[in-house]
């Protein structure tokens, strides 16, 4: 349906909206109320929205109000008018569905549809609306008239000299133009006329500052079409900065009328939202950001620059609004969508003008204890008769306001609350027939709740409520509109089986649950392959308890989706195999694909049908011994071709030397396959060949012998020529592969693999005993090596160099006799800011001088102090290590951790004063240390000490003025006594803000010291004694970043006897 919003969007959209609403209104007044006097008031209207049109097309609607107060008012009543109109005819429609729920029910509660079939389609088609209903709706037709009709006062004004916006002559000589901004495009296809360019070049060439720059983004604005402008607009309720979820961003959208269906009735309308977003993103009004670790996506938003955000609540005045707290602000009566914090109850009475007010997204921050904001809200939303959108966020008990039931246009509704009240009158909204989104996040913690009126929801389309929750709503057949259900749990009683989705065609997203407890009869009727709507699909086994054997395998082979799902995630499943569609090309979109904790599974067929797919996660699978299957009778392939599926290519000429052969006997990844990871396979002892296009690898607890090698996809699918000619790899982990034995002949001795790896990461295969015969010299853009408890590698009589120069951050611990070629290999690493050497038992003797010298990114960049090391941050368990180089002649040190040193009777002064940049300074389990020295005073950056264990220090010296956190923690008595206040040492700590005194706090004994050493922010060297001896001689340097505690206003100070 067209909303009342879309005619304020833009001229292109203002006539026909009011036409489909006005055609819509007479639909109703001729069926069903007197239209003798309702004929020519059709007719006058039709007849005056062309002249409306004019008017629109005249506004510029930046300087309206400069232009006309008076055709600034006119539209404001015009908008008023045609909304009015818009809640009248959603106020019948709501009426309707309500008589359809009923009828529905009482079908239900009849036993027998045979009976009651006739009586129900009759008393559908007699269903006759309110007296009152049609009351209204004539009197907002007759005042949508009225509102017209005052447009003659203003046709004058269109045809004034230079009144007609510039924009329509552009868009007149652009007619018949498909128009799309990008880079590709000229300056006269992107602006336009000589003027916007002008003001363009101006802005570039001249030094304006912000008010030239948002002309030229007003520019931007102003030619993006009605309904994007309307989109960006809204997006002025939220904080600048805010992270924009696109599902979130979407469903708010259409839960305030900015999406409408007005052309492709065939497409849903989160697809044109998505549209929408996608291109705003295109247009640079947004930014899209994805975050990943390891290869995994965490997080994916889009964000809008804040002179963006400047921009849209310039262009939004009078419509849209966000405040941080209500004081004197006076807030216009025009706004439609509303952002706001309230403090006090007392404030919610500033919003009580707002009758137009569609969207209202309210926080509540204070913490009262009484009901008084819940009283108060409710009185305020009587007054809100037209909201679409209401999201509430409290920190106090607040109930659902009673009044919320009445707001019959509601569409999404978000609620959240610390103290989880809102589930608990969840049922004040199974009324709202016309809601699409409900979001209540929070626990119900057990509660009983009243959730059968939950299917009275007919029109929803998103359910975000807690799982405990979800899995207590019976008959969810009846959500027919239903596109998003995170959890559905089988159960084995009337209103909980799988045929409650056999309606369900509109799903897009399915998460069931708790399958063991399916009657597989039943299966076929969930009617998953149907659902040509569905993305993504999660199949989960709970437990195997009251699972028949291999009645599984049919229950997954009778769950066959749609052939365009994206995403399957299947766990927990007790069969043995997969079902047939799942592995040959059937699924020709998926993308996604985790399977995860079937116990077992032996076999995974070949995966290399599925040609979309790009990630892959093999999670747990204690039994799977193999994967793939063997291609047979094409002689040899080369490693660095890809064998088709059907026949071999001939091998191109001209390969790389060094280019192995495979026999084609052999097993394949899908060439599109970005993400690996395999976890939990203890039996899995080798892996098909990786794809070229593989970024991420990860293989950790499982039972991996060798690394496989990677092949060229050098035949895509329709037989031409990729341009893909270099492996894509840049990180991968292995850990705890205790099968694992050498690194020799795999991917990281092939040509094409050595340019793209920037991370490795090996850590626990106890039985490895060889890297690659050149190391890692060969991996020229390495930047991130860690090696970590491989105590069986050996040197293997290697004498080459195992580092190549571009590795910045290096981790050894415990790697056997490879410890001293590594540490034989930093020589030359100029990039190198990170090193840490750990439990080194094999290490011999640190790295020259001479070595540390070639270290330029560790040294410090003053030219006096070049032969410096330049560490922020250090911790050590010895402090004799201050006394010995390269400790002894640093100058940089920030943070000083002295931690388990049983024979240390004093700090050193002159190292600490040599360090007078010195901000924070821990000593732990000093159990020695007989007193603290004086020169604490002089460190004029020091900002926080702390002191634990400590018995025999018995008093505090002077302490500088900097210091804004002192902690005293397990010290003697004598010592809590003398800094109490009227003690001897009270004056000595009387300035510091915080204050804590005789706290137990348990510390972690380390058995070393790390130097954490970055370039920008924090340094540290780890020292850790493998024995006594040769404590000395272990130094490793780690790069890290250290959080500085903040000074407190308010002074506090803690005694606990």
């Amino acid at each position: 349906m067209a909303t009342a919003s879309l005619v304020f969007a833009g001229k292109a959209v203002a006539t026909p909206v009011i036409s489909y609403m006005l055609n819509k209104a007479f639909t109703y007044l001729v069926n069903y109320w007197r239209t003798e006097d309702m004929e020519s008031v059709k007719a006058e209207l039709l007849k005056m929205l062309p002249h409306v049109q004019a008017v629109f097309d005249a506004v510029d609607w930046d300087n309206i109000k400069e232009q006309s107060a008076a055709l600034d008012a006119w539209l404001w009543q015009l908008r008023d008018a045609v909304e009015e109109a818009e809640d009248s005819l959603d106020e019948l429609d709501y009426h309707r569905l309500k008589e359809e729920v009923k009828a529905r029910d009482e079908q239900e509660a009849s036993g027998s549809v045979s009976k009651l079939k006739g009586k129900l389609i009759r008393k559908l088609t007699k269903h006759v609306p309110k007296n009152g209903m049609l009351k209204r709706l004539k009197e907002s037709v007759e005042g949508l008239h009225k509102a017209i009709a005052g447009v003659k006062d203003f046709m004058g004004f269109v045809n004034k000299v230079g009144v007609v916006n510039h924009f329509m002559d552009y868009e007149l000589k652009m007619k018949g133009k498909q128009f799309e901004t990008s880079s590709r495009s000229t300056a006269i296809e992107v602006f336009g006329l000589e003027k916007e360019k002008d003001i363009m070049i101006k802005w570039l060439t001249e030094p304006t500052g912000m008010d030239g720059i948002m002309k030229v983004l007003r520019l931007s604005y102003h030619h993006l079409p009605a309904n994007l402008q309307l989109c960006f607009r809204y997006c002025s309720i939220f904080p600048p900065g805010y992270r924009f979820g696109r599902k979130e961003l979407v469903e708010m959208w259409l839960g305030s009328g900015m999406i409408s269906q007005t052309e492709d009735e065939t497409k849903a309308l989160e697809d044109i939202g998505g549209q929408c977003l996608d291109q705003l993103a295109r247009k640079s009004f947004f930014e899209f950001i994805s975050e990943e670790m390891d290869g995994v996506v965490v997080e994916e938003y889009y964000s809008m620059h804040d002179v963006l955000h400047d921009l849209a609540q310039v262009v939004s005045s009078g419509e849209c609004l966000r405040i941080g707290g209500i004081r004197s602000m006076k807030i216009a009566k025009t706004v439609r969508h509303l952002s706001v914090r309230i403090v006090d109850s007392v404030h919610l009475k500033e919003l009580c003008h707002l009758n137009n007010l569609h969207s209202l997204v309210i926080e509540f921050v204070g913490d009262d204890p009484s009901m008084s904001y819940s009283i108060a809200f409710d009185e305020i939303l009587k007054r809100f008769n037209s909201l679409r959108l209401l999201c509430v966020t409290a920190k106090c008990w607040f109930d659902i306001p009673d009044t919320v039931s009445k707001l019959v246009h509601l569409r999404y509704i978000s609620l959240f609350s610390t103290k989880r009240s809102f589930l608990v009158s969840v049922h004040k909204l199974f009324s709202l027939y016309h809601l699409e989104t409900l979001k209540i996040m929070e626990y119900s913690e057990g509660k009983m709740l009243k959730l059968n009126g939950m299917c009275n929801l007919v029109h929803l389309r998103n359910l975000y409520v807690p799982y405990d929750t979800i899995s207590s709503i019976p008959q969810m057949g009846k959500l027919t509109c239903l596109e998003y259900l995170s959890a559905f749990n089988v159960q084995r009683k009337i209103g909980y089986t799988v045929c409650e989705l056999k309606n369900l065609a509109r799903l897009r997203h399915l998460h069931l649950r708790d399958i063991q407890n399916i009657d597989t009869r039943e299966v076929l009727g969930a009617n998953l392959k149907e659902k040509k709507h569905m993305r993504t699909l999660s199949l989960h086994w709970s437990s195997h308890e009251v699972v028949t054997e291999n009645t599984d395998d049919q229950v997954l082979d009778d769950f066959q989706p749609q052939s365009g799902l994206e995403g399957l995630n299947i766990i927990g499943f007790s069969g043995t195999k997969f079902p047939f569609w799942m592995t040959n090309s059937y699924l020709v979109n998926i993308v996604s694909l985790k399977i995860i904790n079937c116990g077992k599974v032996e076999h995974l067929p070949s995966l290399a049908n599925l040609c979309s797919l790009k990630s892959l996660s093999l999670l747990r699978l204690p039994l799977l011994t193999s994967m793939g299957f063997l291609f047979h009778g094409c002689g040899k392939v080369l490693i660095g071709y890809s064998h088709p599926l059907i026949s071999s290519p001939k091998s191109p000429t001209g390969i790389s030397e060094g280019t192995d052969y495979i026999d084609s006997d052999s097993k394949f990844f899908p060439s599109h396959l970005c993400t690996l990871v395999i976890r939990g396979c203890p039996k899995l002892m080798e892996l098909p060949t990786l794809p070229l296009r593989l970024k991420h690898l990860k293989i950790l607890s499982s039972g991996l012998m060798f690394l496989p090698k990677m092949y060229y996809n050098y035949y895509n699918r329709e037989g031409s020529l990729p341009s893909l000619n270099e492996s894509q790899l840049t990180s991968m982990r292995i850990e705890d592969c205790p099968n694992l034995t050498s690194f020799a002949d795999c991917f990281l001795q092939q040509n094409f693999c050595q340019v793209s790896l920037r991370e490795i990461h090996i850590y626990q295969c106890e039985k490895l005993k060889h890297l690659p015969p050149n190391g890692f010299a060969e991996l020229v853009n390495l930047q991130i090596l860690e090696i970590s408890d491989c105590p069986m590698l050996k040197d293997g009589g290697m004498e080459v160099k195992l580092l190549p120069s571009s590795v910045e951050q290096l981790t050894i611990r415990s790697c056997g006799e490879l410890e001293d070629m590594l540490v034989g290999s930093l020589a030359g690493l100029k990039a190198l800011s990170n090193i840490c050497l750990s439990q080194c038992t094999h290490l011999t003797s640190l790295a020259s001088a001479n070595t540390f010298e070639t270290l330029t990114t560790l040294r410090s960049s003053q030219e006096s102090m070049k032969s410096l090391l330049k560490i922020e941050t250090l911790r050590i368990d010895d402090h004799t290590l201050l006394f010995v180089e390269p400790l002894r002649s640093m100058h940089f040190t920030k943070e000083l951790t002295i931690s388990d040193d049983h024979v240390m009777t004093s700090l050193p002064d002159h190292w600490l004063l040599q360090n007078h940049l010195l901000q924070n300074l821990m000593i732990f389990n000093a159990k020695a240390l007989q007193c603290l020295p004086s020169s604490l005073a002089h460190l004029c950056h020091l900002q926080s000490f702390t002191l634990r264990n400590a018995p025999l220090v018995n008093s505090v010296p002077n302490l500088p003025a900097s210091l804004s956190n002192l902690t005293l923690g397990s010290c003697c008595t004598i010592l809590a006594d003398r800094c109490r206040k009227g003690g001897h040492d009270w004056s000595k700590i009387a300035h510091i803000p915080l204050v804590k005194i005789n706290i137990l706090y348990p510390y972690p004994s380390i058995d070393g010291v790390k130097i954490f050493i970055n370039q920008i922010s924090a340094v540290t060297v780890r020292v850790l004694k493998a024995n006594q001896s040769m404590f000395a001689e272990m130094v490793s340097i780690r790069s890290s970043v250290v959080g500085r505690p903040s000074a407190t206003s308010s002074r506090s100070i803690h005694h606990v006897p």
